[in-house]
C-alpha cells in the first residue's frame, strides 16, 4: 500500500475523536443503550486445538458517556448532524490464528487471546553504513534506520476502533516493543529472528514473533507469552535514495499491523530475543 494512500485513509480516523470531542459528546452518546463496550478480552481461541478457552475478563476500554449534548447545545446530538457521525474503517478484533511463514511459527500449546489492529507511525533516519560489529563503514552507502525514540509508536484497536492499548518501539538495551494496555498491564516483547515477508512480498515492514521479555501488571497483557506482528502495511524505506544533506531530520512514516497475543506456556523453545525494532 502506497503511503500516500495510507495516510489519506487513516487520516479522519484518526482526527476524529478529536473533533467529536471538541463540538460534541461521543457517537455511541447518540445511539443511547445500542452503545456497546468492547472488551479486548473476549473468548479466544485456542492454537490447535477446537476447544475455546475463556481469557480472564479484563477492564471495559472506554465508558460510555452520560451528557450526549454538545457544548452549548439544548438537546442530545443526533445522527443527521454532522459532528455525529463516524465511519470506523479499522479491523475489530481477530480470534482466528493467522497462517505466517515457517520461519515464525508459533510454538504449539499457547492459546490466542485476539489480533487487535495496531496503526502508528515509524521514525527514520538516514545515517552511515555501518558493519556488523557497529562501527561506521565508510566504504558503504549511508542506510535508512529506525530511531524508536523519535515517536516511533502505534495504536491498537479493538472493535469498532475502540482504543485498547499502544505500542512503543524501544532502543539500547530494551531494544523492542513495548504494550500497555487499558488495565495497565504492560509487556516487554523482543523477536526472534529479524523477522520475515509473506511469500510474493519483496519490500514492506517485517512479520515477527516476539516473545515475552519482561512485563508488569496483573491485566491483560500479564498472561501474554507471545505476540505475532504480521499483515504489516507502510512503514517501509521511503523511495527516495537515503541522502542524510537531504533528510537532516529524517522522516515520519504511516504504518499499520495486527498484533496477536498468545497466552500459555509453549512446548518448545522459539529461540532468544533479539534486538530488532
Amino acid at each position: 500500500m502506497k503511503t500516500s494512500d495510507l495516510i489519506k485513509r487513516r487520516a479522519a480516523v484518526r482526527l476524529a475523536p478529536l473533533l467529536i470531542g471538541l463540538a460534541s459528546a461521543s457517537t455511541a452518546c447518540s445511539s443511547g443503550d445500542d452503545a456497546a463496550s468492547n472488551d479486548p478480552g473476549v473468548p479466544s481461541s485456542s492454537v490447535g486445538s477446537s476447544t475455546p478457552q475463556q481469557p480472564r475478563p479484563i477492564a471495559a476500554a472506554s465508558q460510555q458517556q452520560t451528557d450526549c449534548a454538545p457544548p452549548g447545545a439544548g438537546a442530545p446530538a443526533t445522527a443527521a448532524e454532522p459532528y455525529a457521525i463516524r465511519t470506523c474503517e479499522i479491523p475489530g478484533v481477530s480470534h482466528t490464528v493467522p497462517t505466517v511463514p515457517e520461519a515464525i511459527a508459533l510454538p504449539p500449546g499457547l492459546t490466542l487471546l485476539g489480533g487487535y489492529r495496531g496503526v502508528g507511525t515509524i521514525f527514520l533516519q538516514c545515517a552511515p553504513a555501518t558493519l556488523p560489529d557497529g562501527t561506521p563503514d565508510t566504504a558503504g552507502a549511508a542506510q535508512w534506520a529506525l530511531r524508536a525514540e523519535k515517536v516511533s509508536a502505534a495504536t491498537l484497536y479493538g472493535d469498532d476502533c475502540t482504543i485498547v492499548g499502544t505500542l512503543d518501539f524501544l532502543s539500547g538495551i530494551m531494544r523492542g516493543a513495548r504494550f500497555t494496555w487499558i488495565d495497565a498491564s504492560q509487556l516487554y516483547a523482543g523477536r526472534t529472528n529479524p523477522g520475515v515477508l509473506p511469500e510474493g512480498v519483496s519490500v514492506g515492514l517485517p512479520w515477527l514473533l516476539q516473545p515475552r521479555s519482561s512485563g508488569s501488571g496483573d491485566g491483560f497483557l500479564s498472561r501474554v507469552q507471545y505476540v505475532h506482528r504480521v499483515d504489516t502495511a507502510g512503514g517501509v524505506d521511503p523511495e527516495d535514495p537515503c541522502d542524510p544533506a537531504a533528510y537532516p531530520n529524517g522522516v515520519l512514516l504511516p504504518f499499520e499491523a495486527t498484533y496477536y497475543f498468545y497466552a500459555g506456556a509453549a512446548t518448545s523453545d522459539a529461540g532468544a530475543p533479539d534486538a530488532g525494532e
